[in-house]
């Protein structure tokens, strides 16, 4: 039970980062505005994770000798 918990919370902070990556590269993202009210505020707590993390592990590729940044 547990597990399968931790499963789709990493699924879902996945997800949420695939957003803020398709927002970030091409500039589309969710309209808030399309959901209730009531949900907004959890919506852009969850997308908010998805930057959150997109920056977070920006700064520690960044910091890897594996990794290279390459400007267009």
């Amino acid at each position: 039970m547990f597990g399968s918990l931790m499963h789709l919370a990493f699924d879902a902070a996945l997800l949420s980062m695939v957003l803020s990556g398709v927002r970030r590269g091409s500039g589309i993202g969710l309209d808030l505005n399309v959901f209730p009210a009531d949900f907004r505020h959890f919506i852009r707590a969850y997308l908010e994770v998805g930057e959150w993390s997109m920056d977070f592990l920006t700064v520690v590729l960044g910091r890897s000798n594996y990794f290279t940044r390459s400007l267009k």
